[in-house]
């Protein structure tokens, strides 16, 4: 099964569910890169400052590992930390929804965008965690060139995915 069939797979399941065929695809992307990578990609736009280090902070789900909800953290002063977004499962009629929720002076549309098109397609992506529930990735002030860096893989992994994403991920 290749990637475009895996996708297609996947919209017919859960958020987040697997079925074993797809288990042989291997990725050469992972989840935690993928979020870094849209964190580093946005990084003065939602407000953050070149010296401010992030957290981001994620659950998991004990049944299928899929991501129960993440939060990114802000310091620009030791011990001190503002909350900048955060991600978290909702169940209405249709199912599991997921939500970007931005909070006061951090906000980015296309960084909340970029969110939302990873995690609809978390399963598209490697798992490469220690195999516990919680996790968290440091991130520190990217240079421009990490930036650019960033926006090319996650160009490549939307493309070879075959994710439509925002246009900010996509724009050449």
């Amino acid at each position: 099964m290749n990637r475009r069939q895996c996708r297609a797979a996947m919209r017919s399941l859960p958020a987040g569910k697997l079925v074993a065929e797809m288990t042989s695809i291997v990725s050469t992307y992972s989840l935690e890169e993928m979020l870094t990578n849209a964190v580093v990609m946005h990084w003065k736009e939602f407000g953050a400052t070149s010296d401010a280090l992030l957290h981001v902070e994620y659950h998991r789900l004990p049944s299928d590992r899929g991501v129960d909800y993440f939060r990114v953290w802000s310091s620009t002063t030791y011990g001190e930390w503002d909350l900048v977004c955060q991600y978290g499962l909702s169940e209405d009629s249709s199912g599991r929804l997921g939500t970007v929720t931005f909070h006061p002076p951090f906000y980015s549309a296309n960084l909340g965008q970029m969110f939302m098109a990873i995690m609809q397609n978390e399963g598209c992506f490697e798992d490469r965690a220690e195999k516990t529930r919680d996790g968290m990735i440091q991130i520190s002030a990217p240079t421009a060139a990490e930036g650019l860096s960033a926006q090319a893989a996650l160009q490549k992994a939307f493309a070879d995915c075959d994710i439509q994403g925002p246009e900010s991920a996509t724009a050449e």
